[in-house]
């Protein structure tokens, strides 16, 4: 981006820091949450980026580098697209049931119906000029 921007322009990134939190209410929810995103994590061929806009800033040259990290909520919808890219996969591969799969789902729909979801992810924005 340094080699696109003009002198004195500015780059603004935008990173996820860490998975969403998420208050699932109940222990057996937790860990199923636990379980889906090992194994999403294990089907990654690169490393999540965690929240390192500001450091690679620095480490292309830019700038007055300011990081700021920020609690997102999310929507039921978003929280969703968050927890699993393809739970086809996850239940061909034996680490959940399609029962358990539909109590998993059940449950957040539970809460958003109530009130009582909680979720957001943590995400860093991060600022610098290109000298």
């Amino acid at each position: 981006m340094t080699r696109v921007t003009r002198p004195d322009g500015r780059i603004v990134l935008l990173d996820v820091d860490q998975p969403p939190c998420v208050d699932f209410g109940t222990p057996e929810m937790a860990a199923l949450f636990r379980r889906l995103r090992g194994f999403e994590r294990a089907r990654r061929t690169a490393p999540p980026f965690r929240g390192a806009p500001g450091r690679q800033l620095v480490q292309a040259g830019v700038q007055d580098v300011v990081a700021q990290p920020l609690c997102v909520p999310l929507d039921l919808q978003a929280l969703l697209a968050t927890w699993i890219d393809d739970p086809e996969a996850a239940l061909g591969a034996g680490v959940l049931s399609r029962q358990n799969w539909d109590g998993f789902l059940a449950h957040p729909h539970s809460l958003e119906a109530s009130g009582a979801l909680t979720a957001y992810y943590t995400v860093v924005l991060a600022s610098g000029r290109v000298a």
